[in-house]
């Protein structure tokens, strides 16, 4: 299944909190999700024990197509040296209204390019 995922023209990712329990204490680990394209509709998980650019980048490592995602940094290492382009995806037409999805994360919506004409528009 992972396989028809980075089949797609175009992969979503992101990630979200994944509690881990660990000898007496819970760890925050990772679980990203990756989102195939109408052709490929498949949804793939992967648990990573941190949130760096690791993970994402070893799934997408024969990757080179269009990886659709939010404004996290870690992206900037996962698409550099190799043919994906990373683009955005707007909310709405007004991408600087705030509206953080839950609480303690950046004030952006979710998910969303740091500024209007930063990243390329991809019609899905």
């Amino acid at each position: 299944m992972a396989e028809q995922v980075r089949d797609s023209h175009v992969v979503a990712t992101d990630d979200t909190i994944m509690p881990m329990l660990r000898k007496e204490k819970c760890a925050n680990a990772r679980m990203w999700v990756y989102v195939g394209d109408e052709a490929h509709p498949y949804n793939v998980f992967d648990f990573t024990l941190s949130r760096g650019r690791d993970g994402p980048k070893y799934f997408l490592k024969d990757y080179n197509q269009v990886l659709l995602a939010d404004g996290y940094g870690g992206y900037n290492g996962v698409v550099a040296g190799n043919g994906i382009v990373r683009a955005g995806c707007r909310v709405g037409e007004d991408v600087s209204t705030l509206a953080p999805h839950r609480p303690g994360r950046a004030e952006f919506p979710h998910p969303v390019p740091h500024g209007r004409d930063s990243l390329p528009t991809v019609y899905w």
